[in-house]
């Protein structure tokens, strides 16, 4: 006999906390956007370059974490959401904090950025903590592949109860 392994349905967890981490990027998106039509105000300040590449990283980091977590049996990106969305609150906090080049913003940058980065920061963490659920670990552990006909008997006996 062989032992089948059938893959478990996604639990909501899991799909909430991929739906957070897609709106994570597409608020990234939206920040990255405003920081390259704001360029030409920020063009001689080199600093800047490095805030719009991390906002592009982000974008593209968490769009590509929400397929990924949708996946069973990949922990490892379980693992990389909860890292990137440590070292991306980190940077949106600085961001937001500091206040970076309000001087040299247009007028409508600091205020879109902020709520952008807000926006952005608390689906990051939403979606995070949707993945440390409890009920989440048994969706990402890996099947047994190993043939026990004890659970063969049991569910020859479960199918014959049904049947009758």
């Amino acid at each position: 006999m062989r032992a089948v392994l059938i893959d478990k349905p996604m639990p909501p967890a899991v799909r909430a906390g991929s739906l957070l981490l897609a709106g994570c990027s597409l608020t990234a998106l939206g920040m990255s956007v405003s920081t390259v039509a704001a360029w030409p105000r920020f063009g001689p300040v080199a600093d800047f370059v490095l805030i719009g590449a991390v906002e592009s990283v982000l974008t593209l980091v968490f769009g590509w974490l929400a397929f990924a977590v949708r996946v069973p049996r990949r922990r490892w990106a379980q693992i990389a959401t909860w890292v990137v969305a440590f070292a991306g609150g980190g940077f949106l906090l600085f961001n937001l904090v500091t206040g970076l080049y309000e001087e040299l913003a247009p007028g409508w940058y600091p205020d879109l950025n902020a709520i952008l980065g807000l926006v952005a920061l608390v689906l990051m963490i939403a979606g995070a903590l949707s993945l440390a659920r409890s009920d989440v670990l048994d969706y990402y552990r890996e099947a047994s592949w190993q043939f026990d006909d004890r659970w063969t008997y049991f569910i020859a006996g479960q199918n014959k109860r049904d049947e009758s």
